[in-house]
């Protein structure tokens, strides 16, 4: 399947996209300044109120250590992670860059870290 990516034509670089396989939405974060040095969480699909418990839970992960220093988030375009208020509470805890979406320096990567944490970090779904 082909996907968007920002890689040359002469060098592509081939990469999964896995949400629809899935059929979930993993919200992820790793970093030294945090405690466990990560943090994930699922949620059914990817909008503000997803995004916005997620980054309050970054925020109760980072260290003592670093909290007079606003750890650096990298967040793409995607609308659930743009919106003014999305963006103000982002400004508040962490300080935010906004990257090109379907970068490949970084969806690459984390698509292969999203399905290493789906396969094997997180607990199943609850069945209803």
């Amino acid at each position: 399947m082909k996907s968007k990516s920002w890689a040359k034509q002469e060098s592509p670089v081939y990469h999964s996209r896995n949400d629809k396989k899935f059929g979930i939405t993993v919200f992820g974060a790793l970093g030294k300044c945090l405690k466990s040095g990560m943090s994930v969480m699922r949620a059914k699909s990817t909008n503000k109120v997803d995004y916005k418990v997620f980054l309050r839970q970054i925020k109760e992960a980072v260290k003592e250590q670093y909290f007079n220093v606003k750890p650096i988030l990298l967040y793409d375009g995607h609308p659930a992670h743009i919106g003014k208020d999305v963006v103000q509470m982002m400004s508040n805890f962490f300080t935010p860059i906004q990257i090109p979406g379907y970068s490949c320096e970084f969806n690459c990567k984390y698509s292969s870290i999203r399905i290493y944490f789906v396969r094997v970090v997180l607990p199943p779904p609850p069945t209803p």
